[in-house]
C-alpha cells in the first residue's frame, strides 16, 4: 500500500443544494369507504361494552388503552390519521410492529403476513359513543374522516394477556420491571390511580426507583406473581416482566495465567489526555493503572474478585489491547479512562438494574465523555414489542451528546435464545459481537449473540471483533495478577473496537468527532458475503488504522461532514476525474452516519430523523443503492421506506466505468414524531458523516487525478508524533 495517498477530507465544499424533487401522491387503497366504515363501526360498538367489564379503579381518567392497527398500506408519515384520533379525543400512547394478514391488499403478495403499526390509543367512552354516532349516519362523515377512516385494519381491547411478556414466574430477590404510559399531560394522573390500584393487590410500590422518559415511566416492583397478574388490568400498563438479571461474569472459557517474561508497563503518560474515555464495569481494584485510569467507586460495600477480574481486563483491554505471546511491552495507552464501578456486592447480591442504570446516568451527567464502553447489561432477548429501558435513555443520551458508545451484544449465542441482549440494539452506539480471530478465516464465535435488531437498527450486531475461544483465546494484561489471562467473551472484543475507536482519534489532528470515526470505522470494515448477516453484522471490524487512512493509487477516500437543514436536498457529487477511463470496473463504497433522537413509545418509529438517498450515476438516471434488497439479508424487514429512518447506511455497488458521468449522492433530510409529520421549523438541522471511496481495476493515477481535478479535497492531517499502525 502506498502511503503518500491519505484519506482525504472537505468533501462538503463539493455539494450544493437543488430543488427537492416532487413527491407522487397517488395511492391505491385497499378498502371502500363503506368497508371501512362498517369495520370500524363494528369494533368500535365492541369496545364500548368494554366499559362495564373493568373497573373504574384501573381506568385512569376513565379511560381504556386499544390496539389501533393500521393497513400495512399506510405505514408512511403522511398517512398517519391524526385528524381522526384529534376529532373524537383519541390519544396516541405509543405503537409498536406487528405482522398482519389484512382482509384486503393492493400487492400481489396479500396472502402473506405484513409488518405495520399498532398505535395504542387511549380513550374514555364519550369518544367512543362520539365515534359510534358519527360512523352510523355514513351521509355525516365529511371527506377529512373519510380519507382516515380507511386506513385503519383493526380496532381491538389492549388485552391484560398482551401487557404481560413473556411468562411470569416467581422472581424472587428481582422482582419484575412494569412500563407505564406515562403521556406529559396525564403522568401525575395516571401515577396516582396505579398507586392506589396496587393497594387494592396489596404490593406497596416505591416511587423513588422508578426512571423516567418522555411518554414512559419504568418501575421496579417487589411482590408475588399472584399480585403482579393482577394489576396487569391496569388500563395504561404498557408491560409488565421478570426483572431480568445482570449479564454476570461466567467465563466462556476456563482461565489460565501466565507470565511473559521480560514484559513491561509503559513509562509514558498516555498519548492524548484531552481525549475523555468512561468505562462501567466491576471495578479495578489496585493502583497499576493508575497512571491513566481514575477508579471511581459509589458505595464503601465490598465487592468480589469476579467483578474486579472482569472490570479491569475490560479497561487494560482499551489501554493496551489484544497482547500476543511475542510481546516484549505494552504499548502506550492513547487516552485515560474514568472507570466508574457500578457493580459491587450492594448490587451483585441484590442484581436490581435500575440502580445499576441510576450510576450510569449520574456518571455522564458529570462530564462529557467522547467515548464509552459497555460490556454489562440485561440478561435477556430484545423484544420487538418494546424497548428496554437501558436502551431507551442510553440512546438518548447518545443522541443528544458527542459520544461513540460501544456495547456487547452479550455470550448466550450457542442458546435457544440468542438473540442480541440490550442495550447493544441501540441505534446510536456501535453493537460488537465476538470473532474468532483477527485473521482471514476469520468467523462469528460460538457464543457471540446473533441479530437481527429491531427496524430501524435492524443491522446488529453492528460488526465482529476479536473476542476469543478454547482454540484462540484472547490474551490480556491482567492489573490485578500483574500476569497474562487467556479469556473470551463479546465483554472483551467491544473494548477492543473502542481501543481502536480511541486510537484513531488520537491519529488525527483535527477536533475529535466519534460520529465521524464511528464512520470510518463501519466504512472499512472486512465483509464476508458467505456469512450469515444476523451473524456478523457488516463484518470485522479493522484492527489497524493504516487501512483506514490510505488508499492504494487505483482508489481514493474521502469524508464529508456537514448539516442538513430539514426537508433540504443536497447534491453530493462523487469524485470521479472528468477524462474518464473507457474500459473497466468501477467500486462506489458508501457510508452516511448521524445520530437520530429516539422515541421508545414507539418501537416501529424510533429514531425521529432520516436521510432520503437517491444515486445518480448519470444525469437524469437513478439507481438504487440504499435499501431493504441491498442492505438486508432477512425478510422480516418489508417496510418499502425503512431503509430511509436506519442511522447508518452503509453499501457498495460495482459497475461500468461507462455508466459514470458527473455521479452523485441527493440527500434529502427528513423528520417525524411518533409517525407523524414535523414541520420542518421544528425538525432542527441533521450533522451528518459521509465516506466515500471510489476504486478502480485499471488506472493507477486515479488518486492523482482526483486530487488535481478536485483541489478543494485535501489530505486529513494526522498527528506526527505518533506511530501509525495499531
Amino acid at each position: 500500500m502506498n502511503n503518500k495517498n491519505l484519506l482525504l477530507g472537505f468533501g462538503e465544499t463539493l455539494t450544493y443544494p437543488i430543488k427537492r424533487p416532487p413527491i407522487n401522491p397517488n395511492k391505491a387503497h385497499p378498502y371502500s369507504l363503506e368497508e371501512a366504515r362498517q369495520h370500524l363501526l363494528n369494533s368500535s360498538i365492541e369496545l364500548l361494552k368494554t366499559f362495564d367489564s373493568i373497573p373504574t379503579s384501573a381506568m385512569p381518567n376513565g379511560k381504556i388503552v386499544t390496539n389501533f392497527i393500521l393497513h400495512p398500506a399506510y405505514l408512511a408519515k403522511s398517512y398517519y390519521p391524526s385528524k381522526l384520533f384529534n376529532r373524537f379525543n383519541f390519544k396516541d400512547l405509543g405503537s409498536k410492529s406487528i405482522l398482519v394478514k389484512p382482509r384486503k391488499s393492493t400487492r400481489k403478495d396479500a396472502d402473506i403476513n405484513l409488518v405495520t403499526s399498532n398505535i395504542y390509543l387511549s380513550g374514555n367512552k364519550e369518544s367512543f359513543e362520539e365515534l359510534i354516532n358519527t360512523l352510523e349516519d355514513q351521509y355525516s362523515i365529511d371527506s377529512v374522516i373519510s380519507q382516515e377512516i380507511i386506513k385503519h385494519e383493526e380496532f381491538t381491547l389492549l388485552t391484560n394477556r398482551e401487557r404481560i411478556k413473556g411468562e411470569l414466574t416467581s422472581n424472587l430477590g428481582l422482582g419484575y420491571e412494569v412500563v407505564l404510559h406515562t403521556p406529559y399531560d396525564e403522568r401525575k394522573d395516571v401515577l396516582e390511580t396505579f398507586i392506589e390500584f396496587c393497594k387494592i393487590s396489596n404490593i406497596d410500590l416505591n416511587l423513588d426507583k422508578r426512571i423516567e422518559i418522555p411518554g414512559l415511566t419504568f418501575l421496579s416492583i417487589q411482590s408475588d406473581v399472584g399480585q403482579i397478574r393482577e394489576i396487569s388490568s391496569f388500563t395504561y400498563l404498557r408491560a409488565v416482566r421478570n426483572m431480568p438479571k445482570l449479564r454476570m461474569f461466567e467465563p466462556i472459557i476456563r482461565k489460565t495465567m501466565f507470565e511473559i517474561p521480560g514484559l513491561t508497563l509503559p513509562m509514558e503518560d498516555s498519548l492524548n489526555p484531552n481525549i475523555n474515555v468512561a468505562v462501567f464495569d466491576g471495578g479495578i481494584g489496585n493502583t497499576n493503572l493508575s497512571k491513566w485510569c481514575n477508579e471511581h467507586v459509589f458505595t464503601s460495600s465490598i465487592t468480589n474478585q469476579n467483578l474486579l477480574n472482569h472490570g479491569s481486563e475490560v479497561t487494560s483491554t482499551i489501554l493496551f489491547g489484544n497482547i500476543t505471546s511475542e510481546q516484549t511491552s505494552l504499548p502506550r495507552p492513547y487516552s485515560n479512562i474514568d472507570h466508574y464501578r457500578v457493580l459491587d456486592n450492594s448490587i451483585s447480591t441484590h442484581p436490581d438494574l435500575f440502580d445499576v442504570l441510576q450510576r450510569i446516568l449520574d456518571s455522564l451527567k458529570t462530564k462529557q465523555y467522547h467515548f464509552v464502553n459497555l460490556s454489562i447489561g440485561p440478561h435477556m432477548p430484545i423484544d420487538d414489542d418494546d424497548v428496554h429501558v437501558w436502551t431507551s435513555v442510553l440512546d438518548d443520551y447518545l443522541a443528544n451528546n458527542n459520544t461513540l458508545m460501544t456495547v456487547a451484544v452479550g455470550n448466550d449465542g450457542d442458546l435457544t435464545d440468542n438473540r442480541i441482549q440490550p442495550p447493544s440494539d441501540m441505534v446510536n452506539a456501535l453493537a460488537i459481537g465476538a470473532s474468532t480471530s483477527k485473521e482471514l478465516n476469520w468467523q462469528r464465535t460460538y457464543y457471540s449473540c446473533i441479530g437481527p435488531g429491531r427496524s430501524p437498527g435492524l443491522i446488529k450486531p453492528d460488526g465482529l471483533a476479536f473476542g476469543g475461544d478454547q482454540d484462540n483465546p484472547f490474551l490480556v494484561y491482567s492489573p490485578i495478577t500483574n500476569l497474562i489471562h487467556s479469556t473470551a467473551g463479546t465483554s472483551f472484543a467491544a473494548p477492543l473496537v473502542l481501543r481502536n475507536c480511541i486510537g484513531l482519534a488520537s491519529t488525527l489532528e483535527s477536533e475529535i468527532n466519534p460520529l465521524m470515526v464511528k464512520a470510518l470505522m463501519i466504512h472499512n470494515i472486512e465483509e464476508n458475503s458467505k456469512l450469515a448477516q444476523e451473524e456478523v453484522g457488516r463484518g470485522l471490524f479493522p484492527h489497524d488504522i493504516d487501512s483506514i487512512l490510505f488508499s492504494s493509487d487505483n482508489e481514493v477516500s474521502v469524508v464529508y461532514k456537514g448539516k442538513i437543514e430539514a426537508s433540504q436536498c443536497i447534491r453530493m457529487p462523487i469524485p470521479f476525474p472528468s477524462n474518464k477511463i473507457d474500459k473497466g470496473m468501477v467500486n462506489v463504497k458508501a457510508t452516511f452516519c448521524f445520530t437520530a433522537p429516539v422515541n421508545s413509545t414507539h418501537p416501529n418509529n424510533y429514531t425521529d430523523k432520516g436521510l432520503n438517498i437517491t444515486f445518480r450515476p448519470q444525469d437524469g438516471k437513478t439507481i438504487t443503492f440504499f435499501s431493504q434488497k441491498e442492505m438486508f439479508e432477512t425478510e422480516q424487514e418489508s417496510r418499502s421506506d425503512a431503509h430511509k429512518w436506519e442511522t447508518t447506511l452503509h453499501n457498495s455497488k460495482r459497475m461500468q466505468i461507462a455508466t459514470l458521468e458527473n455521479p452523485c449522492f441527493d440527500v434529502v433530510y427528513h423528520a417525524r414524531d411518533a409517525g407523524k409529520i414535523v414541520k420542518s421549523e421544528y425538525a432542527g438541522s441533521l450533522p451528518y458523516v459521509l465516506i466515500l471511496t471510489v476504486k478502480v481495476s485499471n488506472d493507477n493515477q486515479l488518486y492523482n487525478k482526483i486530487r488535481q481535478e478536485y483541489q478543494t479535497l485535501q489530505p486529513i492531517k494526522i498527528r506526527q508524533d505518533i506511530k501509525v499502525r495499531i
